[in-house]
């Protein structure tokens, strides 16, 4: 019995001196609890056997409302976007040299309890006459649809109507999106043809945060998930390779076969 007794006598002080050491550990960090915001996005692409990088920077007011976007590599900014409550009040465009170039006011209006988005960017044009720029946005749900891009230019003359037609498949992931042109003739732009089963972030941003930020395959879709595979206009294939964070949102992405990263991705958290 003494034995036993002497036994457990060192497992009781290593639990009594292991709860005073706890007891003096300074307490764990409240929880983040901020809502995950992109911060920073650097898209690559190549054209004609050039590469080139877009890297832009993004701020957001307490709502969550986006306002502005920079430069990452000039440090200058690039568009300014001024709120009243949830109503954009004014767009600020910078020219190359970070100053206001450009200022539309009341640019967005809403139509069909709010699934239909119009934005009109008509102004005065450089070479005289009035250039109207015009951009309608429909919405199911998350889901974008339709996009169309009205152009009217006086000099030179220029009259375009075109319509990007977005359908999704059954688990909510972009399956094809078809170019209308102003003839009327449609051709598929991108094809979605399998997917990760990790989380977009794209997916669940505010309409507005998600039209300004840029959009489109395979970057930034409104799928549930990120593509691992698509296909192009001409038919051809690629494989898109994505690192994670620990909570399984996309930090980089490859095509497979190029030597450099095609996006980064970097949040406030």
């Amino acid at each position: 019995m003494k034995s036993a007794c002497l036994g457990i006598l060192p497992l009781l002080l290593c639990v009594l001196f292991s709860c005073k050491k706890d007891s003096n550990d300074p307490p764990p960090p409240p929880p983040d609890n901020r809502p995950l915001q992109l911060v920073k996005k650097i898209v690559r692409q190549e054209f004609s056997g050039q590469l080139t990088t877009d890297s832009i920077a993004y701020a957001y007011d307490p709502a969550g409302h986006l306002t502005l976007m920079t430069d990452l590599e000039t440090k200058l900014p690039l568009q300014k976007y001024v709120y009243a409550g949830d109503t954009v009040t004014f767009i600020i465009t910078y020219g190359a040299n970070g100053q206001p170039a450009d200022t539309i006011i009341r640019p967005v209006k809403y139509f069909d309890n709010g699934n239909t988005i119009f934005m009109d960017f008509t102004r005065p044009g450089n070479r005289g006459g009035i250039d109207t720029i015009q951009i309608t946005y429909k919405w199911s749900g998350v889901q974008l649809l339709e996009a169309w891009t009205y152009l009217s230019f006086i000099n030179p003359p220029t009259n375009i109507l075109q319509k990007s037609i977005i359908t999704y498949n059954s688990s909510g992931n972009e399956y094809e999106n078809t170019l209308i042109s102003s003839n009327g003739t449609p051709q598929v732009q991108t094809r979605g043809v399998a997917y990760d089963q990790k989380k977009n972030y794209f997916s669940t941003l505010s309409r507005l945060n998600y039209i300004f930020m840029g959009w489109g395959f395979p970057a930034a879709t409104r799928s549930v998930n990120n593509p691992i595979k698509g296909e192009n206009f001409s038919g051809q294939q690629e494989e898109y390779i994505w690192t994670y964070n620990k909570d399984d949102y996309p930090l980089t992405m490859q095509v497979k076969g190029k030597n450099y990263l095609a996006v980064e991705l970097t949040y406030n958290k």
